[in-house]
C-alpha cells in the first residue's frame, strides 16, 4: 500500500483547494468547507479526464498534476493579494459547557453525530468494499481504468454500467486507488461527501432563514437518517451526487443574493460535477428551477449576473460533466448508452401506483421490533398495493412489509423521516404560516420525488435515490425543533434507529447475530463475500489466491452476476482480461499470456442448462470451491474436457438505475 504517495497527493490537493477557495473570497466557515471540497473534486475529475485522453492515468502523472494545480493556485492567490480563509478559534471549554446546558438536545445530537461519523469512517477504512453495487460496477470500472491507464470506455459500444454510467464519483475513487495502490480508502469518497453535505445543508438552512442553532440541529438530524449513515461507508455514489447538487443550489442562491460571480462559479462547478456523477441529477432540475426562480423573484438580480452564471454552468457541465455522454453518443448513438431503464431495477405500473409504492419504501425502522398488532394489517395492505407489480428482480410485496434491516441498498429515513419529515413537507406546503423559503423547499422536495417516481417507476431501492429530496425537506424540521419538546421528540426518533444501523449493517455487522460473524473478525475475502449472493465464492477465491500470483494476468468469463472486481486481489495488481465463451481455448490463453481463466458462479453450478461451453481439447478444468472452475492450458498432447458457462450480450447487471 502506498501511504506516502497518497498522503502527498492529499496534502497537495488540500492546499490547492484551500488556496483557490480563499482566492474566491468565500466567507463563512461552512461555505468555505463546501467550496474547498467542490474545488478539490473538480481538480481530481479534471486531471483524470485530461490524463485519460493521453492514456497517462498513473500514479506519477497524478502526483505531477497535483503539483501543477498547487502551483497555479499559489500563483493566483499571490496575484489576488493573498486573501485569508475564514479564521477559526475553538471556543473555551466554559463556553461549550454553557451552550450545552442551554441546548441539551443539540449537545446530545452533535456528540452522537460525531461518534457515528467517526465509526463510519473507521469502518470505511477497516472493511474491504463489499456492498453489492460497489463490487458490481462502481469499483470494477475504476480498477479497469487504472489497468488501461485511461478512463475512456475500455469496451466501446458495450451496454453495461461499467461503460456508460457517468463516472465522476468513480474517478474520485480511482484517484485514491491509483495513489495508494489499494482500495482501502475509496469508501471515504462517500464519507467526505457527507461531511460536505452537512456543511452545505447548514448553509442552505441559514439561507432559508433558520437560526444557527436550529440549522445545526436539522443538519445533525440529517446525518442520522439510516440510509445516510449506511451509505457513508460504501463505494456507492448517492451521497456524492447529493453533495454536488446541494452545493450548487446553495452557492447559486447565495451568489445571487450577494451579487457574487465567484460564488456562482462554485455553483457552476458543482453543477458540472453533479451532471457527470449520475443521471439522477436530471430529476433535480424542476426543484432547482423552483428555488432559482423564487430567488430571482425576491432578489431581482441584474440580467448580466443571471446570464453570466448560466454561461459558467454550461461551460462547467461541458468540461466536468460531458465526458461519458460524448463517448456514449460516439459509441452507442445514445446519450445515456441505452434506452429505457436497465431490466430488473425498476418496474412501471401506473403513475399513482408507482408513487404510492415508492412511498411505501419510507416505512423504515432498522433494528426495531414490529408490533404484533400491526403486522397483519400492514401485510394485507402491502399485498393489495403491490398486487399489480410484476417483472421485478426484487420481492413484491415487500417482506417484511416494514423494513427492519439496516441495508445501504434498501433502507430509508427511519422513524424521523416517516413520522416527522413527510408530514412537515405536506404541512409546509399547505400551511399559510410557513415561511416562503421553507414552502419553496417543500415544493422542491415533492417535485424531486415525483420526477424520480414518474420517470423510473417503482424499485425496492427507491428510498436511496430520494436523498436529494430529503436534503430539500430536512430544513422543514426547523418548524418543530424551535421548542425544546419538539427538539427532544425529533432527537428521540432519530436515535431510535442508530444502534441498529451502526451495529447490524448487513454489510458491516459489528456484532455476531444469528450465525453471521462480526465483520472485523473476517479476512478480506470473508468481508467481500459477506453478501448472500457472493458467499459461496469465498472458498473459490481463497483457492485462486493460492494458485495464481498477485501480479499474474488472469482471464475471466463474462457473466451476468459475477463481480469480477473480486479477482483483482489486493494490492490490485493482478491484470484481468475478460473473455467470451468462444474465446476460451488453449491458443487464446497462450497468445494472451493468461496464467488461467476463472469461471465463477455465485448461485449455480459451473454448467447450467443451455449455458454450457462446448467441449474442447487442450484445456484443464480444476474445480475451485463448490461452484467455480479454474481453466488452464494443458501440456501439449494432454487432452481434457469440461463444461462452463455462457452469457448473453450485452451484459446486464443489477445496479442503481441511471
Amino acid at each position: 500500500m502506498g501511504i506516502g504517495p497518497l498522503g502527498a497527493g492529499v496534502v497537495l490537493l488540500a492546499l490547492a483547494s484551500v488556496l483557490f477557495a480563499a482566492t474566491l473570497e468565500v466567507k463563512g466557515r461552512a461555505d468555505f468547507i463546501v467550496a474547498a471540497l467542490v474545488l478539490a473534486a473538480a481538480m481530481v475529475v479534471g486531471e483524470c479526464i485530461v490524463l485519460s485522453l493521453g492514456r497517462e492515468l498513473t500514479r506519477p502523472a497524478l502526483l505531477v498534476a497535483q503539483a501543477i494545480w498547487l502551483g497555479v493556485a499559489l500563483a493566483v492567490w499571490q496575484a489576488r493579494g493573498r486573501p485569508r480563509p475564514p479564521s477559526y478559534r475553538p471556543p473555551a471549554t466554559r463556553v461549550v459547557l454553557q451552550a450545552a446546558w442551554r441546548h441539551p438536545p443539540l449537545a446530545i445530537l452533535l456528540i452522537v453525530v460525531v461518534l457515528a461519523l467517526a465509526l463510519q469512517a473507521a469502518l470505511a477504512i477497516a472493511v474491504a468494499p463489499n456492498e453489492y453495487d460497489t463490487l458490481g460496477y462502481h469499483l470494477p470500472r475504476a480498477a479497469f481504468w487504472l489497468q488501461y491507464h485511461s478512463a475512456l470506455q475500455f469496451h466501446p459500444g458495450e451496454v453495461s454500467e461499467e461503460q456508460v454510467a457517468p463516472p465522476n464519483a468513480e474517478l474520485l475513487m480511482a484517484w485514491a486507488m491509483a495513489l495508494s495502490r489499494s482500495d482501502t480508502f475509496v469508501q471515504l469518497a462517500q464519507w467526505l461527501s457527507l461531511v460536505g453535505l452537512l456543511a452545505a445543508l447548514f448553509s442552505g438552512a441559514r439561507l432559508a432563514g433558520v437560526p444557527p442553532a436550529r440549522a445545526a440541529f436539522v443538519s445533525g438530524l440529517f446525518a442520522l437518517y439510516p440510509i445516510v449513515l449506511l451509505e457513508s461507508s460504501t463505494g456507492q455514489n448517492d451521497l456524492v451526487l447529493a453533495f454536488f447538487l446541494t452545493a450548487g443550489v446553495v452557492f447559486a442562491v447565495s451568489g445571487t443574493r450577494q451579487r457574487s460571480r465567484a460564488r456562482l462559479l462554485v455553483a457552476a462547478i458543482a453543477a458540472g460535477l453533479a451532471v457527470g456523477t449520475k443521471l439522477d441529477a436530471a430529476f433535480a432540475l424542476p426543484a432547482i428551477l423552483l428555488i432559482l426562480l423564487a430567488t430571482w423573484k425576491a432578489e431581482r438580480p441584474p440580467r448580466a449576473l443571471i446570464f453570466g452564471g448560466l454561461a459558467m454552468a454550461v461551460a462547467a457541465i461541458a468540461l466536468l460533466g460531458s465526458f461519458v455522454y460524448v463517448q456514449n453518443v460516439a459509441n452507442t448513438n445514445s446519450l445515456t448508452g441505452f434506452s429505457g431503464t436497465l431490466p430488473g431495477d425498476w418496474v412501471k405500473t401506473n403513475p399513482l401506483a408507482d408513487t404510492v409504492d415508492d412511498a411505501w419504501n419510507l416505512l423504515d425502522a432498522p433494528g426495531l421490533p414490529q408490533p404484533s398488532w400491526l403486522a397483519h394489517p400492514i401485510k394485507r395492505l402491502a399485498d393489495h398495493l403491490f398486487a399489480d407489480v410484476h417483472g421485478a428482480d426484487f420481492q413484491v410485496p415487500p417482506n417484511p412489509a416494514i423494513r427492519r434491516e439496516a441495508n445501504p441498498g434498501t433502507s430509508a429515513y427511519g422513524l424521523l423521516g416517516l413520522l416527522l419529515v413527510v408530514p412537515l413537507v405536506l404541512i409546509g406546503l399547505l400551511w399559510r404560516g410557513t415561511p416562503v423559503a421553507l414552502r419553496v423547499l417543500a415544493a422542491a422536495a415533492i417535485s424531486y420525488f415525483l420526477a424520480c417516481t414518474l420517470v423510473l417507476g417503482y424499485s425496492d431501492e427507491a428510498a436511496r435515490f430520494l436523498i436529494p429530496a430529503f436534503v430539500l425537506a430536512t430544513p422543514l424540521l426547523a418548524l418543530v425543533v424551535s421548542r425544546r419538546a419538539g427538539a427532544a421528540f425529533a432527537l428521540a426518533l432519530a436515535l431510535a434507529t442508530v444502534p441498529g444501523v451502526l451495529l447490524h449493517n448487513v454489510y458491516k455487522p459489528l456484532v455476531e447475530t444469528e450465525g453471521t460473524p462480526a465483520i472485523l473478525s473476517l479476512d478480506r475475502i470473508g468481508q467481500q463475500t459477506v453478501d448472500n449472493d457472493f458467499v459461496s465464492l469465498g472458498p473459490a477465491l481463497r483457492q485462486l489466491q493460492a494458485s495464481v500470483p498477485a501480479h499474474a494476468t488472469l482471464g475471466f468469463l463474462y457473466q451476468e452476476t459475477f463481480p469480477e472486481y473480486l479477482l483483482f486481489g489486493q494490492p490490485l495488481q493482478r491484470r484481468l482480461v475478460g473473455l467470451e465463451p468462444e474465446e476460451i481455448s488453449a491458443h487464446e490463453l497462450r497468445s494472451r499470456g493468461l496464467r488461467a481463466v476463472f469461471i465463477g458462479f455465485a448461485a449455480q453450478p459451473p454448467c447450467h442448462g443451455r449455458t454450457c461451453i462446448a467441449q474442447r481439447a487442450g484445456l484443464r478444468f480444476t474445480p475451485l470451491g463448490s461452484t467455480s472452475l479454474l481453466v488452464t492450458a494443458a501440456r501439449p498432447g494432454l487432452r481434457t474436457w469440461a463444461r462452463g458457462a455462457r452469457r448473453s450480450s450485452p451484459r446486464p447487471r443489477r445496479s442503481p438505475a441511471p
